[in-house]
């Protein structure tokens, strides 16, 4: 995600690549490590999700929230991740 600042929706809809100007796209991305090879599913802009930020607290430096999203991969059914939660300490 880009840089986080406040609360909010942030929308996972960008494509991940380091040619294009925008080093640090909003994406999302799962992966089936079994079977072998590592199955990896990113979201872009015809596979979205999105990701709701419901606490960001700078004086216990804390930030948490909920995403869900659909992901894709080439030559492959595309997998739903809903209902997904986080929280996580900063720097």
């Amino acid at each position: 995600m880009p840089d986080i600042r406040s609360t909010g929706t942030f929308e996972l809809n960008q494509t991940i690549n380091p040619a294009l100007s925008n080093p640090d796209p909003a994406y999302a991305s799962f992966s089936f490590n079994r079977p072998r090879p590592t199955q990896l599913y990113r979201t872009g802009p015809t596979a979205t999700g999105r990701l709701i930020v419901t606490r960001f607290d700078t004086v216990a430096r804390i930030v948490a929230g909920t995403f869900e999203f659909t992901a894709e991969r080439a030559n492959a059914p595309t997998v739903r991740i809903s209902e997904g939660r986080f929280d996580l300490k900063f720097n």
